[in-house]
């Protein structure tokens, strides 16, 4: 709950600085895309948010907070150096952000759905 409090407090406070949209900027290879960016911030809001209802042992122990934040990235085959390379891209590129995090809720939302569809007690197979 914490990372997604900051990562939206940064979003905020970037997206008050001037972009010029004027020029078309690639983004460095070393950076992920939009929506590979997206994907790892769900799997790490779904961590953040087990570790809040203690579902992770020792979750206030920094170490174990890491590891299960390395584990994410080890999921997504992402080395801690791209991972820090894209959040300093996207936190100096706030419009890119916001519309990561636009997709970030749309995964949560597909997600939603296909668990109200899969556990809901009204249908009769």
């Amino acid at each position: 709950m914490r990372v997604i409090f900051f990562l939206l407090l940064l979003v905020s406070i970037f997206s008050c600085s001037s972009n010029s949209d004027a020029t078309v900027e690639s983004i460095p290879k070393e950076v992920l895309d939009s929506n590979t960016f997206a994907k790892v911030l769900v799997d790490i809001h779904l961590m953040d948010a087990g570790a809040k209802f203690q579902i992770y042992p020792d979750n206030r122990k920094v170490h174990n907070k890491y590891s299960a934040y390395m584990g994410v990235l080890k999921k997504h085959n992402i080395s801690k150096a791209q991972w820090d390379s894209t959040l300093t891209y996207y936190t100096s590129h706030p419009q890119k952000f916001e519309n990561t995090y636009n997709r970030v809720l749309e995964l949560f939302s597909e997600q939603n759905a296909l668990l109200k569809g899969k556990f809901d007690t009204t249908k009769v197979k």
